[in-house]
């Protein structure tokens, strides 16, 4: 065998390695009606699951946390390479308040169906506080993360939300289906520190937040009062 020969299989072993690590990085795709046990390790007590349908009728997978009987509710939009699994935890955290919790799989990934869209997230964030308002929440704040914030902020501003928050935000969010883009954030938005836990002012800052400042803003009421 020459040379060139073995540099060639040598590169055909590192793109079929290289190849396979990334596959291995991709969250496994489940239907949106799996028993949360069998879409994620780790499932918290009183998780259930939950498929909803989508504006379009694609079946949407997303899990619930907390009280039936919840007053508050959250929406909750993760990053860029999650699934609702890596939100388990913090949602738990959150139900404790109390509050209902509920965190959505994006179209294409984890445990809802369809293409990809990023575009389409804004309004399924929307069928899910309309689901949960159905079932007797009266308030919900829609809470996203990294690339789920600009749709969540998105959605937020629709005035059934009562709040929006935004964690390591951005006013952009693009994938094959177009850009989401928030266009109108007020001036003047509340700040808190990336690793303050949301459970601690997700229902008293104004409709937009960030969290890139310094914890020294003074809080401030807004349509969604602490109960």
């Amino acid at each position: 065998m020459s040379l060139r020969s073995v540099r060639t299989l040598g590169l055909a072993l590192l793109l079929i390695v290289g190849i396979s690590a990334c596959a291995a990085d991709q969250p496994r795709r489940v239907a949106p009606d799996t028993p949360l046990d069998q879409q994620c390790e780790s499932v918290p007590e009183g998780a259930r699951r939950l498929v909803l349908s989508g504006s379009d009728g694609v079946a949407l997978g997303a899990a619930v946390l907390g009280p039936q009987t919840a007053d508050v509710g959250v929406v909750i939009a993760y990053g860029a390479s999650q699934t609702l699994c890596e939100w388990l935890g913090i949602a738990s955290a959150l139900a404790s308040l109390p509050a209902q919790v509920l965190i959505l799989d994006r179209r294409g990934r984890g445990s809802s169906d369809g293409p990809a869209s990023i575009v389409k997230l804004p309004d399924d964030l929307l069928t899910a506080l309309a689901w949960q308002q159905a079932h007797g929440v009266g308030k919900v704040a829609v809470l996203g993360s990294s690339l789920g914030s600009a749709p969540a902020l998105v959605a937020g501003s629709d005035p059934r939300a009562c709040a929006a928050i935004g964690v390591s935000p951005l006013t952009r969010a693009a994938d094959g289906s177009g850009t989401v883009t928030v266009l109108d954030v007020p001036s003047r938005c509340w700040r808190f520190p990336a690793r303050t836990t949301a459970a601690s002012w997700c229902c008293g800052i104004p409709r937009y937040s960030s969290t890139s400042a310094p914890p020294s803003a003074p809080a401030r009421k807004s349509r969604c009062d602490q109960v």
